[in-house]
């Protein structure tokens, strides 16, 4: 799968009254991202059903599209240092003599190094209703068990219903799971259709 994901600066935040919005699986998500996840959770469900009949295997949205309660980014960072801690700079995170490490890492885009930054919701792909989060069948959204949550069948089915579904994709789209998270999903679309309004 290609490394490019879904981004703010690309696609913008959406508010929570728009019209490309649209109800997917009890969630919110832009009109092109619903049906790709509705038809995600449903084929496997369907699948589990059939076999397990086991309700602890099934899949559901566990988030879609979420609202961006800060207005600047510097809000955004007050309220990460009132909620966790007082340093001033949040990017990055100190080494074990205290030093914060500079030039900072977590500025390097397209991939910045995960275990070296405190994670910033500011830039959040959910922002952009293309983005959702499953639960169920092992996955959860929790970063302690991430590397076996890569490791379950639910991670590797979903990796090729992906796999079949961009083979089929209309030109200029594609499905892709965040390499780190396994129970994140994003849908690139294209950026006319991005601005498109629900058909």
């Amino acid at each position: 799968m290609p490394s490019k994901r879904v981004r703010v600066a690309d696609y913008g935040v959406l508010k929570a009254d728009d019209p490309r919005l649209v109800d997917a699986v009890n969630k919110r998500l832009h009109w092109a991202a619903a049906p790709v996840a509705e038809a995600m959770v449903l084929g496997w469900n369907t699948l589990r059903v059939l076999i397990t009949r086991e309700a602890s295997t099934l899949l559901r949205l566990a988030s879609g599209y979420r609202e961006r309660p800060w207005l600047t980014k510097s809000e955004y960072e007050d309220d990460l240092r009132q909620r966790y801690n007082k340093r001033k700079d949040l990017s990055c995170r100190v080494d074990r003599a205290g030093t914060l490490r500079s030039p900072c890492p977590c500025y390097s885009w397209p991939n910045p190094p995960r275990k070296a930054c405190i994670w910033l919701a500011w830039e959040s792909a959910h922002f952009t209703g293309l983005a959702w989060d499953l639960y169920g069948a092992g996955l959860e959204a929790k970063s302690k068990t991430a590397e076996e949550q890569k490791l379950l069948p639910v991670t590797a089915w979903l990796t090729e219903w992906a796999r079949q579904w961009n083979e089929q994709a209309p030109p200029g789209w594609h499905l892709l799971r965040y390499e780190p998270e396994p129970w994140h999903w994003e849908v690139l679309v294209p950026r006319p259709v991005w601005w498109q309004e629900k058909a």
